[in-house]
């Protein structure tokens, strides 16, 4: 608990007092992840961390998958989260059937890894246009090859991904407020 305490700005935290607050956390992770969606969001990036948790007296990883939804206007929130026990297809299908219920209209375009059953529950709940992260797709590209070409390819990648992204924003972008 005083490891707990000293960033918190005390210097004395009971445990009754640290499973208080924890507590209240959890009620307002839970009010933030069942909020209503409003709003248009053009992109949907979906991603998983893993984290270690204390469950039962356990040290445990546990997946958090996230969606990050981003604007016309470029702004970027957090429009869901989820925390389960292993990423699979059936675990991301109810989390994406989870969004649309909370309010979340059709998206333009979702990005997200590569990973089978992301993909499998994408296709299957929202049928968008999907694209591959760049970023995972570059650090794939990276592990490949030499050492030597490594940095040649990173900085092709840099400018392209720079290049194109910036694009295709500013094109969605145009295109929403021209309409």
């Amino acid at each position: 608990m005083k490891r707990l305490a000293g960033p918190l700005g005390t210097t004395n935290l009971s445990r009754s007092q640290g499973s208080r607050i924890c507590r209240e956390l959890d009620q307002r992770v839970q009010e933030f992840c069942q909020r209503p969606i409003e709003g248009d969001w053009l992109f949907l990036w979906l991603d998983v961390t893993y984290l270690k948790i204390r469950l039962d007296g356990h040290v445990r990883s546990v997946a958090v998958l996230i969606a990050l939804g981003v604007d016309s206007k470029g702004r970027r929130e957090v429009l869901g989260l989820d925390v389960i026990s292993s990423e699979f297809q059936q675990s991301w299908s109810e989390f994406l059937r989870s969004l649309p219920n909370r309010g979340l209209k059709p998206v333009r375009q979702i990005i997200s890894d590569e990973h089978e059953g992301l993909k499998a529950a994408i296709a299957a709940v929202m049928p968008s246009q999907r694209q591959r992260c760049r970023l995972r797709f570059m650090r794939n590209l990276l592990a490949k090859g030499s050492r030597h070409n490594k940095l040649s390819v990173f900085r092709v990648c840099i400018k392209c991904i720079i290049y194109i992204h910036g694009a295709l924003i500013y094109n969605s972008i145009h295109h929403e407020t021209s309409l």
